[in-house]
Parts: C-alpha cells; structure tokens; sequence
C-alpha cells in the first residue's frame, strides 16, 4: 500500500469567491483553492477583503477580555458578509456538483448530524430544483433566438391541446 496523501476529488472554492456560505458559489473559473478551515468565522474576513473592506479578525471563542458589545459586533458584521449580494457582473454561479460537494463536506458545520442532514435535505429538495429551473430560464432568455424557438414550441403545443379541445 502507498502512504501517498490523497488528493481530494473537489476543490472548494476559496471563501472570498463566495455568494452564500451555507452553500457557496465560485468565480466558475476552476482556479479555485481549497477554503483554509476558520472555524465559525471563515466567511467574514475573506468575503470583506473581496468587497474591498479590511477583513474582520474575529475570534473563534470568546476571550476574557471580549465583551458582549464585541460579540454583537462581530456577529452583525458575519451577518452582513453572509446576505450581501453576489456580483451578477462579474462572479459566475458554480456548478451543482460543487454545491452539492459543499452541501455534503463543506466545511459550515461538522461532519455527521443534524445540521448536516438537514443541509444536504434543503441542497437535494429545495436548491437543486430551484437552481435547475432558474438555470434553464436564465439559459434560455440569453439569446433571443432560443426565446423565440422555446416560445413558437410553447404557442405550438398550446394551439395543439385547444385544437384537441
């Protein structure tokens, strides 16, 4: 047997090219490097810097010296990171198998429970079929010709079942 470390199948994007860190996004350029593991606050010092803000350095667990103050602090500005927008202009979304890798070993929570199970539920029965749909749309109203086709097929089939009536 070799002793050769593994390489892993899937790299994960890099948290700063991040829209969601519950379920990620990329740049979709296959440049990605591993996310290094921050505990809890691995999304708010990258994802600032990526804005144009100095990153936060939060604390994985309080000190003596943290305060409540500190920590309500710390805790709005990982809010504000995680609902901030994604760049439609310049970031592409990833593909669903790195959503899905994410969802399945991505580093939000730990690896076995609850909180897992209930993530990979939400990927499987509420991200897949809305991204698939949105997906398809935003694929077919890119060209006006594939719009023009999808809907001459829909007045088609619509004008078939009336007929059929």
């Amino acid at each position: 047997m070799s002793t050769e470390p593994i390489e892993p199948l899937i790299e994960y994007p890099a948290p700063d090219t991040q829209r969601d860190p519950e379920i990620g996004s990329g740049t979709g350029n296959g440049n990605a490097a591993p996310a290094p593991h921050a505990g809890a606050n691995a999304h708010a010092g990258p994802r600032a810097h990526a804005r144009g803000a100095e990153p936060v350095a939060v604390p994985d667990e309080p000190t003596e010296t943290t305060t409540l103050g500190d920590r309500i602090t710390d805790a709005g500005q990982r809010l504000f990171v995680m609902f901030q927008p994604p760049e439609i202009w310049t970031d592409d979304r990833p593909a669903l198998a790195k959503v899905a890798a994410r969802a399945k070993r991505g580093e939000w929570t730990k690896p076995t429970g609850a909180v897992r199970k209930a993530g990979v539920a939400y990927f499987r029965f509420v991200y897949v079929p809305t991204a698939a749909v949105t997906r398809y749309v935003d694929w077919l109203v890119e060209r006006p010709s594939r719009l023009f086709v999808a809907l001459a097929v829909l007045g088609l089939i619509i004008g078939a079942i009336l007929s059929y009536l």
